[in-house]
């Protein structure tokens, strides 16, 4: 009686008797051979092609309601608002790297 469970290939020996004794004996099962081709069937001269679908017109456009580049107010970012002098001197304010600000020779 066969094992019930079957050893993985890689962990057998390379040259193993257990190789030549299977291929040794006429393999039980029958091959079938399928070519790379197909022999195309026949077309039926009276197929029509698909019609297409027709959507309905809408009465008014609709804008979408969850776009996804629709914004309608400016970002959030966490803490709460500036206030109108912290804003201004924000404004003011010289950073490294930065665009001068408003109203100066360089800007």
């Amino acid at each position: 009686m066969p094992p019930t469970t079957s050893i993985p290939r890689f962990l057998l020996p390379q040259r193993g008797s257990i190789w030549r004794i299977r291929l040794s004996t006429p393999s039980s099962t029958v091959l079938t051979v399928r070519h790379a081709s197909k022999v195309p069937k026949p077309k039926s001269p009276a197929k029509q092609p698909p019609k297409q679908f027709v959507l309905e017109k809408p009465t008014k456009f609709v804008p979408p309601s969850h776009g996804a580049r629709l914004r309608k107010e400016a970002p959030r970012y966490p803490g709460p608002q500036l206030s109108e002098e912290e804003a201004a001197a924000q404004k003011a304010k010289k950073y490294p790297n930065m665009m001068p600000p408003d109203g100066t020779f360089m800007h």
